[in-house]
């Protein structure tokens, strides 16, 4: 059996990408960033962020705003401070979600708790107790330590949140997909090769190889279970009553129609007790939609 050990020294990883979370970010001309595309001074679910360059930053007493040359070439001034963000922080916000306490995960564990630079020894089922958020951390963002019960009644504190998984992702990661029959369809893990952020390096995120509509923009996901519901989703409304059991990453989570007269229905309500997973865009349309209106949009002049 298993017995308790001491917690885990919090150890905090200092290199070249490491950001302090805490200080109040002035952002400067040329810096990289992540923007809303409109001068819209609300920030809400349905806002589109896209890559792109400052340009030049305007400051009164009551505001600031910049101007943003996005990587598709067009130029839009005037935008909130609210709605321009850190290249890394706009990765951290999307990429690197923390859990909650209380939730059903699967955490590592070892028989060593002050060694835990080598592989967990097995992984086991229970809940996080607490959470511990260091003001440093890599490119995705802040390191997170987790205080683990463990359903056998071990406990284990201060568990690095890259050994850490909530229980129905754990499930998918874990499933055998060496050979080409099983791999997972339309979806791939990206890790940061060299990075010293080891979020990057062990866990990364997930994107969408091929969006099967002929767009350009790559979604990417923080979870597996995100990333695949969503290809099979889209995959569903694109091929409707066509869509077969060998179309999805996920089919018995489906229902399909004997006769193949109308498209598949989702058996299974998908409850991980966290918002349904929205993919976010890595790169940009060669064109976004240019609204009507006061707008100062448009290319920007060589």
């Amino acid at each position: 059996d298993r017995k308790k050990k001491n917690s885990a020294p919090i150890v905090t990883i200092y290199n070249a990408d490491t950001v302090d979370l805490v200080a109040v970010e002035r952002l400067a001309i040329g810096d990289i960033v992540y923007s809303a595309y409109s001068e819209t001074k609300k920030r809400g679910n349905g806002t589109v962020f896209c890559r792109g360059t400052i340009e030049a930053l305007k400051q009164t007493r009551w505001s600031l705003t910049y101007d943003v040359l996005f990587n598709n070439d067009e130029y839009v001034a005037s935008i909130d401070k609210s709605l321009v963000i850190p290249e890394h922080r706009y990765l951290y916000e999307n990429l690197k979600q923390g859990l909650n306490v209380g939730e059903r995960v699967v955490a590592g564990w070892w028989e060593n708790a002050l060694d835990t630079s080598s592989p967990p020894s097995g992984w086991y089922s229970g809940y996080i107790k607490a959470c511990r958020q260091q003001q440093q951390g890599g490119r995705f963002g802040p390191n997170r330590f987790y205080d683990i019960k463990f359903d056998d009644g071990d406990e284990l504190d201060d568990v690095e949140d890259i050994f850490v998984f909530e229980e129905s992702e754990y499930k998918l990661l874990s499933r055998d997909r060496r050979d080409e029959t099983s791999a997972w369809k339309g979806v791939k893990n990206v890790l940061g090769e060299g990075s010293t952020d080891r979020w990057e390096q062990t866990v990364g995120y997930w994107m969408i190889e091929d969006n099967n509509d002929g767009t350009k923009p790559k979604r990417a996901f923080p979870f597996l279970g995100g990333a695949l519901r969503w290809y099979d989703d889209h995959n569903v409304s694109c091929k409707g009553a066509n869509t077969k059991k060998a179309d999805l990453n996920l089919p018995e989570e489906w229902t399909f129609d004997s006769d193949a007269k109308s498209p598949p229905v989702r058996s299974i309500d998908i409850d991980t007790g966290r918002p349904r997973a929205k993919p976010f865009f890595l790169e940009e349309p060669k064109s976004l939609a240019v609204d009507d209106g006061d707008k100062k949009r448009g290319s920007r002049s060589k």
